[in-house]
């Protein structure tokens, strides 16, 4: 296997599958790590935390990754979400719900932010600034309290 994964014969960047797998692997465990940093901030397990980051991770990982590739992006967040809720204490039922709701809601924040700021999007305006907060702060914890409703 070549030492850089992104290099083609004529030298354009290209991903390899290998690459969006390892990728997406890191993603899954950077939502583990986001969970324990939650609940070690937010007063332990067996409490809710006050700050839910693998919500961030995920919504960040999604923002900026392309569209092709957010199958396999969702895939490791989910795969991650899962192991984060088994850790956490939930039944398997329940973790599996709960790691669907997330990426679901991931993926419904991540589209809204490239719908209204385009595929590339930048924070280097004011507009741009309050789009993600009210697409990423406000929308999200709105999507998450209608998904846990029903």
């Amino acid at each position: 296997m070549e030492a850089n994964l992104y290099a083609d014969r004529d030298g354009s960047r290209t991903t390899t599958a290998a690459a969006i797998a390892v990728r997406a692997a890191i993603a899954g465990i950077a939502y583990v790590v986001a969970l324990y940093f939650s609940y070690y901030y937010g007063g332990g397990f067996g409490q809710e935390a006050n700050l839910w980051l693998p919500s961030g991770v995920a919504i960040g990982v999604l923002a900026v990754a392309h569209r092709s590739r957010w199958l396999p992006y969702s895939i490791g967040l989910a795969i991650g979400a899962l192991v984060a809720n088994l850790i956490a204490g939930e039944p398997v039922v329940a973790a599996i719900v709960y790691a669907v709701d997330e990426v679901v809601i991931a993926l419904l924040i991540a589209w809204a932010l490239k719908r209204w700021l385009g595929d590339s999007f930048r924070l280097d305006s004011v507009r741009n600034v309050l789009v993600f907060v009210a697409v990423g702060a406000f929308g999200g914890a709105l999507a998450s309290w209608l998904v846990n409703l029903v």
